[in-house]
């Protein structure tokens, strides 16, 4: 993982050196040799990723940024939370950040299968120790769009 530029934060337990929306620069690129597809991008409206832990989570997508504010919510609707998003898709990856209105804060990364998929992306919990991997995965539901 590489971070440059790094100022400002909306995010909790950074100092507020690292994860500035305006000049965030987080780049996680794993090549995917598989993919005949050099780019790709989001189809820009709703999206949605289906966690491991029971929890959907909804945003808005521009081309190869989310944007908005996501919500997530329990299958069994025993639980909603909403936040704020930053990242997008960065190479043959997808890796964001949402900052949780609870003051909580998860990390989602994940590689774009050559079909465009994602099926098994990781969800790291930001926590004042730093990030915890949870063991918590989560899938796009839905595919990217290839862009020659």
């Amino acid at each position: 993982m590489q971070v440059q530029g790094c100022t400002g934060s909306i995010f909790p337990y950074d100092g507020g050196t690292c994860w500035g929306k305006s000049e965030w620069r987080e780049v996680r690129t794993r090549p995917n040799p598989a993919s005949a597809c050099p780019k790709f991008e989001f189809i820009p409206g709703e999206i949605s990723l289906t966690q491991s832990d029971g929890w959907t989570l909804q945003t808005s997508a521009s081309k190869q940024e989310l944007i908005g504010y996501p919500t997530a919510a329990k299958a069994d609707g025993s639980g909603r939370i909403s936040g704020t998003v930053i990242g997008g898709i960065r190479g043959l990856a997808v890796d964001f950040k949402v900052a949780w209105g609870n003051g909580h804060a998860s990390h989602y990364y994940g590689d774009i299968n050559p079909d465009g998929t994602i099926t098994k992306g990781e969800r790291d919990d930001i926590r004042e120790a730093g990030a915890v991997d949870d063991n918590t995965t989560w899938r796009l539901n839905g595919a990217l769009r290839c862009v020659a």
